[in-house]
């Protein structure tokens, strides 16, 4: 039962971890995105 919930923990975890890679680069491109539109008016 302990290792059940345990991979069944890494599993939440790991998804949470890509979730918020994935909203990093999201806001970096964002951010990035920004800066050069800015830069180039």
């Amino acid at each position: 039962i302990f290792a059940l919930a345990r991979t069944t923990f890494a599993r939440i975890s790991e998804a949470d971890l890509s979730c918020e890679l994935l909203q990093n680069v999201y806001l970096c491109i964002s951010m990035y995105n920004i800066i050069s539109s800015s830069r180039y008016s």
